[in-house]
């Protein structure tokens, strides 16, 4: 399978990482990036839904996948067997920094809470789209293939 690692472009020292301090276990962003971390490592799984595709982000270290619990709000985990049923499918917009975009509402896209500056333990969740300002954009670069 391969993974990768998220950067936003707001602090590209930073990653998605999956916070296990948190109840919740919600996605925010850690410094430095780890390429051993595997709570730091994401796999694109292709979803294909009728005449829809796009993709669940699977991290390697919990064996879920990333889902939104609604529109501008934090991130949570789920099963990859309730993929279809919650809103956990994505589209990637970009060549180099792009868009990754909520498939159930592409209004909304995964996002660096705050105006910044943006540091390690910043939240992760879905925002509304505001023209690809640095927080809205990531860059996925791979890491291997486990």
């Amino acid at each position: 399978m391969l993974y990768y690692k998220m950067t936003p472009k707001c602090n590209t020292d930073l990653v998605l990482t999956l916070n296990l301090d948190d109840s919740d276990n919600r996605a925010v962003l850690r410094t430095p990036s780890d390429e051993a971390n595997d709570r730091q490592l994401w796999s694109p799984i292709e979803v294909i839904s009728g005449d829809d595709k796009g993709f669940a982000l699977f991290n390697k270290y919990s064996k879920q996948v990333l889902a939104a619990r609604g529109d501008r709000q934090s991130l949570t985990q789920i099963s990859p067997s309730d993929i279809l049923k919650n809103r956990a499918t994505w589209k990637f917009l970009g060549a180099d920094f792009g868009a990754v975009q909520l498939q159930a509402n592409t209004d909304m896209n995964l996002n660096v809470f705050g105006n910044g500056p943006y540091v390690a333990g910043n939240t992760v969740g879905i925002h509304d789209w505001k023209a690809g300002e640095a927080n809205e954009v990531w860059r996925l670069s791979l890491v291997g293939d486990f």
